[in-house]
């Protein structure tokens, strides 16, 4: 049992109310906001390293493009103060350094926390109800909950805002499952209760990040033994998908005799087109979305072209070589956060600003080798033993 003080448990808390259905975003942000300025504030008292001079740079430019391109950029999302008057790629920066601050007792914390919330999901599922508590829009979807057999449409909300968010919390429930450490009979209690929250919340680009990930983690090392583990439950898997293969394309497509790209195709077109007559200050670091109709709104549905769209292709380069430099620093991330960036390339995942989504990013990279020291630690105490 690792030792959690309150100040993890309460950084814990912090992190999950970002997406906890009744903590409000304008609510939970600003502390958020507040907490990783001061951690970069303090890191460059300290000392100035690579990342800290990246940070600077774009944190810098960031303000001189808003303020030369405010009453140029198309602001759609007109009910968001901190996109209207902020540049949102400054909230990056103190994304990333208040994710700095978060240690692996704050994530375990968050875990069990998420773990909470699919068991949720379970019940609700289970009962048939979608919600416990009501989220705002509901039901202005293409059908309401429970008209049809397909999981689509009776995927449930958890204790989130979102269907989406909810999966996406699944999906971090996943990596941190492996991330963290849990002994062998509870990890598999663990991704059982994970693997009916992926089914209960359906989210088909979440079910294929998770997909990418087991390829990446149980494959980096083959014995013999899990050659021939892998080899049964495949077999197992394909014969189901073979004997079923009407059915699961019924539950992938939505019940149409067509590929489903939920919209993708006239969102994406707006985006780049958006991109190619704007591209190198893009929308000037303010919130680029698509806005159909009156009533409708939309962000882009992939991290990169909403980046590229709202942030131009200067400030993209210095977000992707930020990006890239804490990778590079923490080489062990790679397994875990290619899950992520995989589910960006159909969602808005990562680089939103600030979210829940991108705090895990950033943690899992600040702390990766932190992981792999552990884990070290663990093997050679065993091996005395």
């Amino acid at each position: 049992m690792r030792n959690i003080s309150i100040k993890d448990f309460l950084l814990g808390l912090l992190i999950y109310c970002t997406a906890f259905i009744l903590t409000p975003q304008p609510v939970v942000y600003p502390f958020i906001i507040l907490i990783g300025l001061l951690s970069f504030l303090t890191q460059l008292n300290r000392k100035i390293t690579t990342t800290e001079l990246i940070a600077i740079i774009l944190f810098t430019f960031s303000v001189v493009i808003f303020v030369f391109g405010i009453n140029l950029a198309n602001n759609a999302d007109s009910k968001s103060i901190l996109s209207k008057y902020f540049p949102y790629t400054v909230f990056i920066v103190t994304t990333i350094y208040f994710s700095k601050k978060v240690t692996l007792e704050s994530l375990y914390v968050l875990f069990y926390l998420l773990v909470l919330e699919i068991c949720v999901g379970i019940v609700e599922f289970l009962i048939g109800v979608p919600y416990v508590f009501r989220p705002s829009g509901f039901g202005s979807g293409e059908t309401e909950y429970g008209s049809t057999n397909l999981l689509y449409f009776n995927r449930v909300y958890g204790l989130s805002q979102g269907v989406s968010i909810f999966a996406q919390k699944v999906l971090v429930s996943l990596l941190l499952v492996h991330f963290l450490t849990f002994s062998k009979k509870f990890k598999s209690i663990l991704l059982c209760l994970i693997l009916a929250g992926f089914l209960v919340s359906f989210n088909r680009t979440a079910i294929l990040s998770a997909l990418v990930f087991a390829a990446v983690y149980y494959f980096r090392e083959l014995s013999v033994k899990k050659i021939f583990i892998i080899a049964a439950v495949s077999i197992a898997s394909l014969y189901m998908l073979f004997v079923n293969w009407d059915l699961v394309l019924d539950q992938v497509f939505r019940g149409k005799t067509e590929v489903d790209l939920s919209h993708r195709d006239e969102i994406f077109y707006f985006f780049i087109t958006f991109i190619k007559e704007n591209i190198f200050f893009g929308n000037f670091a303010q919130k680029l979305w698509y806005s159909p109709s009156f009533n409708e709104l939309y962000h882009a549905h992939n991290s990169y072209l909403e980046t590229l769209a709202s942030a131009g292709l200067f400030l993209s380069i210095i977000i992707l070589i930020l990006v890239a430099n804490l990778v590079l620093k923490n080489k062990n991330s790679i397994k875990f956060i290619l899950p992520m960036l995989v589910y960006s390339l159909s969602q808005y995942g990562i680089l939103w600003g600030v979210s829940f989504f991108d705090i895990i990013f950033f943690a899992i990279l600040w702390n990766s080798n932190n992981i792999a020291s552990s884990m070290a630690k663990t093997s050679t105490s065993n091996a005395l033993q």
